[in-house]
């Protein structure tokens, strides 16, 4: 049995959600118009805080995990120094890192939210990502929340740098 990091903050916020989510899926109700417009938002902020760690490759989603953490491995064997959704799995717990970044030879990973703050979730989310890591033996050095800068005023151009906060939160995970 698998569990992902969604549906490990999804048991944090409502441990019901959870049950229903893997033994029950068919009473679920799938996404609405709504729900969806939120979910392509924040791919596509996913996609721009990307643009912050250039040179770096993105592992093709696909159903078969094992690929998707085959990828990841070789890339790192490879020394990608950028991969997003760099897929983990240590003992059943399976984690899809937004970015993870490798320089000189130390780690950090960075979780993506399209939200203006930092929420508790937020936390959990990130941590279950520092603690699979660990656990696979990689040495974190350092576990960063992007969000949306919530006083950012675009003129011209869009600046990247200025749309994103970067919060280091790795002596709270």
């Amino acid at each position: 049995m698998t569990l992902s990091k969604s549906l490990y903050t999804k048991g944090i916020q409502c441990p019901k959600a959870l049950w229903l989510k893997k033994y029950k899926p068919s009473v679920l109700i799938p996404p609405d118009e709504s729900a969806q417009a939120i979910f392509d938002t924040g791919n596509v902020v996913g996609d721009f805080a990307c643009q912050l760690f250039t040179n770096g490759k993105e592992v093709p989603y696909s159903k078969n995990y094992d690929d998707m953490t085959a990828i990841t491995k070789q890339w790192l064997d490879d020394g990608l120094e950028n991969i997003y959704e760099a897929t983990f799995n240590f003992s059943g717990i399976l984690v899809m890192v937004d970015i993870l970044t490798i320089k000189n030879d130390e780690i950090s990973i960075y979780e993506v939210k399209s939200s203006t703050e930092v929420k508790d979730i937020y936390l959990h989310d990130i941590s279950i990502q520092y603690y699979t890591l660990e656990k696979l033996g990689m040495s974190v050095k350092g576990a960063s929340l992007v969000y949306l800068n919530s006083n950012y005023v675009r003129d011209n151009e869009l600046n990247l740098k200025e749309l994103f906060v970067i919060e280091d939160v790795t002596k709270t995970v």
